[in-house]
């Protein structure tokens, strides 16, 4: 399941990609479960959901209403001015993967979360991101 706090019990809709669902504890408690695992000699891996995040995060929140916001380019949004959403979930509003933007914060946070002793990243729903985001991520972590 992902970490990150959101409005649902699945968790796959996050609200902030750096906060920790309280359910799960504080950062601190995260960080010792990792160095216990470690201690038995398990390996931490994270759920990444890099494809949406929930409508009620606050740069979605701040890009639906208005469209000349710089955060408009976040997201993917149709000519229209709806925007795409994974499955047929509307609450759930698509990453735009071809931001550069979009890219340098997701490499951020797996940073962030490597830098806190994860060991590896587990990709949500992978397909509905571009290959490319993929391979730019892997290579990434593998420098």
């Amino acid at each position: 399941m992902p970490l990150s706090p959101g409005p649902t019990t699945h968790g796959y809709a996050t609200t902030g990609f750096y906060d920790v669902e309280e359910d799960y504890g504080t950062p601190e408690d995260l960080e010792l479960f990792i160095e216990i695992a470690h201690a038995f000699g398990l390996e931490v891996i994270m759920d990444l959901v890099a494809n949406h995040t929930s409508d009620q995060h606050p740069f979605f929140k701040a890009a639906n209403t208005n469209p000349a916001s710089p955060l408009r380019d976040l997201y993917s949004f149709n000519a229209d001015g709806s925007y795409r959403y994974a499955f047929t979930f509307y609450a759930l509003p698509d990453q735009n993967q071809n931001s550069a933007q979009v890219r340098r914060s997701l490499v951020e946070i797996v940073d962030y979360f490597f830098d806190r002793g994860f060991d590896g990243v587990r990709a949500d729903i992978a397909g509905f991101s571009p290959p490319s985001f993929w391979q730019m991520l892997r290579r990434h972590v593998k420098a």
